[in-house]
């Protein structure tokens, strides 16, 4: 990063901040998808337009974003989708602050967790599943891709326990129904020899249909892959092997075990008064 030209943005919303230790991350995403991060010893309320505003440099599309792969076809999301149904996923820049130590092992998981969920997302997306997050496809700019676009949800199951508006109904929820529905889609994945790898409440949204009635759908696939295949990171700690050891493998038990957790949480949530 160092001798990078420095870029100034205009409005300060436009600039993500998040906390990560002692310092306070920021990142922004230009309209053509190019990254510009940044990073201050300081808490997040005492950052001002000038404190950080112009810190931020430019992030190398190879840093972030993967190869879009030449042996598959890949969906480009509609440009005609409406904006406020939708929800761009783009790479989290995490810790780049500026030391190439700190930040590879971060980038190279950020662009491994996109890459393996675009291309779950392609494969899912063949024969659609009702509990599975709808995807309209991906953005694909200079080579590489840039994000996915899926259907704009607006809680996760965890979000829906312990948030309003969602946390007076969840004790109203069918438990079972709720929960055969998050095994199916797995079992789908499986029938796909794809394990998920990081099912967790964080990573199931909730659809409220108009009569009142709730379903899940999976989501977050940046761990997906098939099984055998190495991966980069591991589950939500609490929903994984505490005896798996690295590297981690993608395997059906992995999802297995994270299901079972899944129902020893629900009962957690509604014994700590989450209704």
């Amino acid at each position: 990063m160092a001798g990078r030209k420095r870029q100034r943005i205009a409005d300060e919303a436009e600039v993500e901040i998040r906390k990560v230790g002692n310092e306070a991350q920021c990142g922004h995403m230009t309209p053509d998808d190019k990254a510009l991060a940044g990073a201050a010893k300081k808490a997040r309320r005492d950052i001002t337009s000038d404190a950080h505003m112009a810190g931020l440099e430019p992030v190398a599309d190879h840093e972030i974003y993967p190869e879009a792969p030449a042996d598959t076809q890949l969906t480009r999301a509609p440009e005609t989708l409406d904006m406020n149904s939708v929800y761009i996923k783009r790479p989290v820049i995490k810790n780049h602050s500026g030391g190439a130590g700190a930040t590879e092992g971060a980038m190279r998981e950020a662009t491994a967790a996109l890459l393996a969920e675009t291309l779950a997302l392609e494969k899912l997306s063949k024969t659609p599943h009702p509990c599975v997050v709808q995807y309209h496809g991906c953005h694909v700019r200079r080579g590489r891709i840039m994000a996915v676009v899926l259907e704009r949800l607006s809680q996760t199951l965890n979000d829906y326990a312990y948030n309003e508006p969602g946390k007076s109904k969840f004790a109203r929820l069918d438990k079972d129904k709720f929960l055969a529905g998050v095994d199916s889609a797995v079992k789908f994945l499986h029938s796909l020899r794809l394990a998920h790898n990081n099912v967790s409440p964080d990573n199931i949204v909730v659809r409220e249909a108009g009569d009142g009635s709730c379903w899940p759908l999976l989501t977050g696939f940046g761990s997906c892959a098939p099984f055998g295949a190495q991966l980069v990171s591991i589950g939500k700690p609490g929903f994984t092997d505490p005896e798996e050891k690295s590297p981690v493998i993608s395997h059906k038990k992995n999802d297995e075990i994270a299901l079972a957790r899944l129902r020893e949480w629900w009962e957690d949530a509604r014994q700590l008064g989450a209704a």
